[in-house]
């Protein structure tokens, strides 16, 4: 039977922490490894592990650079066969998600692709399915709906540093192609509203229009998604 870890990223965000640990908690089929990764928070995140102690997290409490490092450190300690990030303050759709490892059989993808429910701020919400897409040349799927095969972040590496917002979409773009991987049924993660990707900063807007023409696609196409990642800005900015 295949093993799974998860991994979470926190600092000083406790009660979404705790919304994110109480998921894992109510699972069915429980991850064989929990990874927490925080950044020194002080805020009493790291009461949260202790109180369960029951998930024997692996609880590592060091400085980091970032929320990508903070990542890059949780999979380099995973031991398990598949890795799954979870992002703080996002659940998982309900305690029989990953039940499907049990049958997962033969299957040798690299990457197991899953819809989230993605939640607004008003209260709204709409569903991420991951699909091919003659737009953006590749796969589109959502990182937190993105389950990797550990052996493939040691052969692709992890997520690129250089990046401070879009290193998870740099990995996808780079990596998740219709030949490695598999669309599996079912929403993985309920997401909680946007944050730290989503935020307003002029240097996610460059990554934003940098990653635009890492697409593989033709010039016109390019020059559209940049025009939607500049109202999706602007949207955001001026509500």
């Amino acid at each position: 039977m295949p093993t799974l870890s998860i991994v979470i990223v926190v600092y000083n965000d406790k009660e979404n922490f705790r919304v994110s640990i109480d998921s894992i908690v109510s699972l069915v089929r429980r991850p064989d490894e929990v990874i927490v990764v925080d950044n020194c928070s002080t805020d009493g995140s790291s009461d949260v592990v202790t109180d369960y102690s029951s998930l024997n997290a692996k609880h590592i409490i060091e400085n980091d650079i970032g929320i990508f490092d903070a990542m890059n450190k949780g999979i380099r300690r995973c031991t398990s066969d598949y890795i799954h990030i979870l992002n703080c303050g996002d659940k998982y759709s309900n305690p029989d998600v990953f039940n499907f490892l049990d049958k997962l059989g033969h299957n040798t993808a690299d990457f197991l692709l899953f819809s989230v429910k993605r939640n607004r701020n008003d209260g709204s919400h709409w569903r991420w399915v991951p699909k091919r897409s003659s737009l953006y040349g590749g796969i589109r799927v959502s990182h937190a709906g993105l389950i990797v095969r550990t052996a493939a972040y040691r052969k692709f590496g992890v997520y690129d540093l250089a990046y401070k917002f879009i290193a998870d979409a740099i990995f996808i773009l780079k990596h998740v192609t219709r030949e490695n991987s598999t669309i599996m049924e079912g929403t993985l993660v309920d997401v909680s509203p946007p944050g730290f990707s989503s935020s307003n900063s002029i240097i996610n807007l460059m990554e934003m229009i940098s990653l635009s023409w890492h697409y593989p696609t033709n010039f016109l196409f390019k020059s559209w998604i940049i025009v939607l990642t500049l109202l999706k800005y602007f949207r955001r900015v001026f509500r």
